[in-house]
């Protein structure tokens, strides 16, 4: 019982959070929305930090679970699975406003440093190794530094996303051509298996 109290209020609260921000939300508000005791909610999480961290986790975790269903995909090559990759993640990205990522950087550092974590073993534990596999399979050009690729090409894009605003300002097709595919097609041996 007490495990599906917090498995619910990890995921009402996540929402809130992606659409408010942290700053404004306090718990006491938490509770209020989620019809819950301010003493329960205490007896799960110690406090707003806490149950930040433990939000940002089952964010990550949830887009993680998508992820390796793409990734198992046997019909795709490495190429294309790290487009279709892409694509869900921006569509992810679309569905946080800003503000939670900007309240996040502003007054839970730590919280911070944890979706940054995540976001680098996303690039490390699943772009690169595909990459890789692209490479091995002679997908793309043999003396192409993998590391360096990721790092111009894909360290932030969700901060590009959000804070040069091309999420409002052009469709999820246009942002994954203009920053995954065609920076692809540019290193592979034959751009037509994009």
């Amino acid at each position: 019982m007490e495990n599906s109290k917090k498995d619910f209020i990890i995921s009402e609260a996540l929402g809130y959070f992606l659409k408010y921000g942290v700053k404004n939300f306090t718990m006491d508000d938490i509770a209020e929305k989620l019809g819950v005791s301010k003493k329960t909610l205490y007896l799960l999480f110690t406090n707003k930090e806490t149950l930040l961290f433990e939000t940002v986790d089952e964010l990550w975790k949830n887009f993680l679970v998508e992820v390796q269903v793409i990734n198992e995909v046997e019909e795709l090559n490495p190429l294309q699975k790290i487009v279709k990759i892409y694509t869900f993640s921006i569509s992810t990205i679309k569905a946080i406003d800003p503000v939670f990522i900007q309240s996040l950087q502003k007054y839970q550092s730590k919280v911070m440093k944890s979706f940054q974590d995540n976001r680098e073993y996303f690039r490390s534990e699943i772009i690169k190794p595909l990459l890789v596999k692209a490479k091995e399979e002679e997908l793309i050009f043999q003396d192409l530094d993998i590391n360096f690729f990721i790092e111009v090409n894909f360290e932030n894009v969700d901060k590009r996303i959000w804070y040069e605003k091309i999420i409002s300002q052009h469709s999820e097709t246009e942002i994954v051509n203009y920053l995954i595919t065609y920076r692809l097609k540019g290193i592979a041996t034959n751009p037509s298996l994009l």
